[in-house]
C-alpha cells in the first residue's frame, strides 16, 4: 500500500499577491505629475480706468467697458456668471449691476464656456446715478467658472470709473 502525501498550500499568499496588484480605491482621483487639476482665470477691464459720460440733464452716468477673461492654467470650463458691479464711492452702495449668467453669455457672446488657455470678451454698460451727482465710481468685475473637472473657480478685479 502506497501512501501519497499531498501538500496543501494556503490560498492566503496568492490572495495577498492579487490584492497588491489591484488599483487602490479612493474618493479622490490620483494626481498625475504635470497634469492640470484646476482652471485659473485672470480678468482685465478695457479701458482701465473706465471713462464714463455724464448726462447733464438727468445726472445719470454711463460707463461702457470690456471684460476680458483668460484661462491661464490649461483647463476649460463653463461660466456660471460674469458680473459687473458699480459702487458709489461716498456711500459704498451698489448703484448698478450687470449680471450675465450662462444663458445671457450664449446670447451676448455666442458661448458660455472658455477653452483651455482661451479668452472670452464681454462688453457691458452700466447706467448709474451717484449721491454727489458725479461720475467717478468703483467698478468690481467678477466671474465664476465650473471647470471641466467640476471645480468652482472664482476671479475678480476692481477698477476705477472716471
Amino acid at each position: 500500500m502506497r501512501f501519497e502525501m499531498t501538500l496543501r498550500r494556503s490560498p492566503l499568499p496568492l490572495a495577498l499577491f492579487a490584492l497588491a496588484l489591484l488599483p487602490a480605491c479612493s474618493s479622490t482621483p490620483p494626481t498625475i505629475p504635470g497634469a492640470v487639476n484646476t482652471a485659473s482665470l485672470t480678468i482685465t477691464v478695457d479701458p482701465t480706468p473706465v471713462v464714463a459720460t455724464l448726462n447733464p440733464v438727468t445726472l445719470v452716468a454711463t460707463a461702457t467697458y470690456k471684460v476680458v477673461i483668460t484661462e491661464v492654467n490649461g483647463l476649460g470650463g463653463q461660466f456660471n456668471f460674469i458680473n459687473g458691479s458699480v459702487f458709489d464711492p461716498i456711500t459704498g452702495q451698489l448703484v448698478a449691476l450687470n449680471y450675465f449668467d450662462s444663458s445671457d453669455l450664449i446670447v451676448f457672446v455666442g458661448k458660455d464656456r472658455i477653452d483651455p488657455k482661451g479668452t472670452v470678451t464681454v462688453t457691458q454698460t452700466a447706467n448709474y446715478k451717484l449721491s454727489n451727482s458725479g461720475k467717478a465710481a468703483t467698478l468690481t468685475v467678477s466671474a465664476q467658472l465650473k471647470d471641466d473637472h467640476g471645480n468652482l473657480v472664482n476671479a475678480a478685479i476692481q477698477v476705477a470709473i472716471q
